[in-house]
């Protein structure tokens, strides 16, 4: 990946985490608890447009500040038949390895205070990773916290074999056109409370 990034990029990316952070923290206090709810509920929705087969990889993260929690989607999954995994801080490297977790899975607090998966659980390569994300549009289009974990990451597991990338937000978080440059991977699909939106082109 590059790192370059004109400046203009910067400060528009910049302009946009400020309203959608806004937009998203209004957004998880009128819907949080009913939000992660029906979120379970796109898990037909995922096995049946992804193409997945039982016993694949889905990885997801363990929500902070207000991030819609799909910790329940990925407990769904998990009673589906799938294995599941959460993330954690390669060390000394910004980017993500994922590791085996289940409902009963012990965590701990790990890289700015993210909980993760403790102990010896295995490290597995996900098949589908399931995103959070500040701001979405429809193009694929993801605006982050600006870090560039998950770029990175998808950009080194799309190298080593076909892995889909699933952005999960709430449908507030939707807007017309998120600035985007070469470090920035395309997302393949957007799940929201209300639906499951395929990328139906990823060049545009």
């Amino acid at each position: 990946m590059s790192d370059h990034v004109p400046q203009c990029l910067i400060e528009q990316k910049a302009e946009l985490r400020k309203q959608a952070q806004v937009t998203r923290a209004r957004a998880h206090g009128e819907f949080a608890v009913e939000g992660a709810r029906l979120l379970c509920r796109q898990a037909n929705n995922i096995i049946d447009n992804t193409g997945l087969e039982r016993g694949a990889i889905i990885a997801a993260y363990y929500p902070i500040k207000d991030e819609i929690d799909c910790l329940g989607l990925l407990v769904e999954l998990a009673g589906r038949g799938f294995k599941t995994a959460l993330p954690k801080m390669r060390a000394n490297e910004n980017t993500l390895d994922f590791y085996e977790w289940e409902a009963d899975t012990p965590l701990e607090a790990g890289a700015y205070g993210v909980m993760e998966p403790a102990g010896d659980s295995p490290v597995l390569i996900p098949q589908l990773v399931i995103l959070p994300l500040l701001a979405f549009d429809l193009k694929g289009g993801r605006l982050g916290y600006g870090g560039g974990y998950y770029d990175r990451t998808l950009s080194r597991l799309r190298g080593q074999g076909a892995v889909t990338a699933v952005g999960a937000g709430y449908d507030a978080q939707e807007f017309d056109d998120v600035p985007r440059d070469a470090n920035d991977q395309l997302l393949d699909f957007i799940i929201t409370p209300s639906r499951l939106i395929e990328i139906q082109d990823c060049s545009l």
